[in-house]
């Protein structure tokens, strides 16, 4: 890929939230696809993922395993000890994500090998694992609502643009 392209891809980067559980799992390589009831994704582009931060001990460190978080931030300047995904800036960020492919399907069309690519035992795990994270958002996995399903592989993140 030419450096040109490359700039172009890094500027017209987008966030996307996981759960610590769910940053794990790509971390181990457990978990390539994710499912999403909203949101536009493009193959090719490329994502920054936005997950949890803990202060702890006045060490800012990622909720998924307790790495301390390196950046121009010297400290904690958040009130309280969590920042949810949603708030995480990008400077914080350490994975970046290329969407490889997309398609849509209802929900419960997911197969054994879709929840093992999800990161989950199986479609049971997975389906508890739906409802805990979407339920309350009125898409229960009982509701089988149509989801985009994003395929991702990880890239090597160089740092955000500007930084």
């Amino acid at each position: 890929m030419s450096i040109v392209v490359e700039i172009e891809m890094r500027l017209s980067e987008k966030p996307i939230i996981f759960t610590a559980w769910s940053v794990s799992r790509i971390q181990a390589g457990l978990k390539t696809p994710t499912r999403r009831v909203s949101g536009v994704y493009t193959p090719r582009e490329v994502r920054w993922v936005k997950e949890a931060l803990l202060s702890v001990a006045d060490v800012t460190v990622y909720a998924a395993d307790h790495q301390p978080v390196d950046g121009p931030d010297g400290g904690w300047p958040w009130k309280g000890r969590v920042l949810p995904a949603l708030f995480m800036p990008r400077w914080a960020s350490r994975l970046l994500l290329g969407v490889t492919g997309i398609r849509e399907e209802r929900l419960q069309e997911i197969t054994p090998l879709d929840a093992l690519a999800e990161g989950c035992e199986n479609v049971q795990e997975f389906a508890l694992l739906w409802d805990r994270l979407n339920a309350r958002r009125s898409y229960p996995w009982a509701a089988n609502p149509w989801v985009r399903v994003v395929e991702c592989e990880r890239k090597p993140d160089v740092g955000p643009p500007g930084i």
